[in-house]
């Protein structure tokens, strides 16, 4: 489940209503560049994303979200990763970046360097020891094997690389479940989310909430 910000919940009923203009992708939402700059600048911002990082989005569809973050970043190397590959494909991805690259009348492909990396319910298959900078939204619920993801996210990041996790979450008193109607599944409680990822040797260093929404941050201990 992708969380999405009240302009994108806006911007997708708009799609839904309008039967004239067929979404120019098939996976997500569709934003113009105001709403991308509103929504995604402050995350990038939190981050401290910088020209030349290494980054990579895990859990990302088709990777609309993450082509929309990259229309603000410049000589990145950027992981679009998942495991559905019925939004993970070079067809997909191609018609995102196809579509962004003409909203910046700029070829986003000359700005920046694009992967897709297919994993499974255990490893992202990302490079090893690699990246910069790791961002998972709304998807550590989706993780059927949490531990061993978190292990190997810790493998794949730079000594110096951190992590960023933006989900919602319950408490161990109120459980409660994902509101997307294609998900259904339990959020996790928040201090088994911090066991889970102290116990794989990630330290938390901060979280701050973007739209309803903490982003925790990690560094590897």
């Amino acid at each position: 489940m992708k969380l999405l910000t009240p302009l994108v919940l806006a911007l997708l009923f708009s799609c839904a209503s309008s039967k004239k203009t067929p979404p120019p992708y098939a996976c997500g939402p569709v934003m113009n560049q105001k709403g991308i700059r509103q929504t995604f600048q402050p995350i990038i911002d939190y981050m401290e994303l910088k020209p030349g990082d290494h980054f990579a989005d895990v859990g990302a569809s088709s990777g609309y979200f993450t082509v929309m973050m990259s229309t603000l970043l410049t000589n990145n190397t950027i992981y679009i990763q998942d495991i559905d590959t019925t939004c993970l494909n070079s067809r997909q991805v191609d018609k995102v970046i196809d579509y962004y690259s003409k909203q910046i009348n700029k070829s986003l492909r000359s700005v920046n360097s694009f992967h897709l990396i297919l994993g499974n319910t255990s490893q992202t298959n990302l490079p090893e020891n690699s990246l910069d900078k790791i961002y998972s939204n709304g998807s550590f619920h989706c993780f059927s094997e949490p531990d061993k993801m978190a292990a190997d996210l810790y493998s794949k990041l730079k000594s110096s690389g951190e992590l960023y996790i933006r989900d919602n979450f319950s408490t161990k008193k109120d459980t409660r479940y994902c509101d997307d109607k294609k998900c259904g599944l339990p959020l996790t409680p928040v201090d088994t989310f911090l066991t889970i990822m102290a116990r794989n040797h990630f330290r938390v260093e901060k979280n701050k909430v973007f739209s309803g929404y903490p982003i925790y941050k990690f560094t590897k201990n």
